[in-house]
């Protein structure tokens, strides 16, 4: 089939980190070894991103995940051109309008995330869901 899939790890995801997000998709369908290491391709990609905000991405990412809430904006514009030169100066987190509480108290007891909240929170509850926007610098 491919030789990709014979090359050592190392130099297939050095390949996978120059594709571009559709590439991406359509190897990860190629086979299970190739799913992997596109899933740890996309993984890091979003941990990396994710420290221009927090020291500790896997905590944040853990959070959204149990609040159930999804990043927006210009960060998902540069996840998904897989290119770090689109400005990402805030995050923007959305969540229900059930789970806001819930995502502001995980936040709180992770003060160690260093992320500061600029904008209060815009409750929008005819659509059923809370923004929050972060702007952080990068840790030093």
């Amino acid at each position: 089939m491919f030789p990709l899939l014979s090359l050592l790890t190392e130099l297939v995801s050095s390949i996978l980190d120059d594709c571009d997000l559709l590439v991406l998709l359509t190897l990860r369908t190629t086979c299970k070894s190739m799913y992997d290491h596109v899933l740890n391709t996309l993984q890091h990609e979003r941990r990396t991103m994710a420290e221009l905000y927090v020291g500790d991405s896997e905590a944040l990412w853990d959070i959204l995940e149990e609040t159930h809430a999804v990043v927006g904006g210009p960060f998902v514009t540069a996840f998904l051109l897989h290119d770090h030169s689109v400005p990402c100066p805030t995050l923007d987190v959305f969540v229900s309008s059930t789970e806001h509480e819930r995502l502001e108290q995980l936040l709180e007891e992770h003060e160690h995330l260093g992320l500061e909240w600029h904008s209060t929170v815009e409750r929008d509850l005819d659509d059923g869901h809370v923004t929050l926007r972060a702007r952080s610098p990068p840790p030093a």
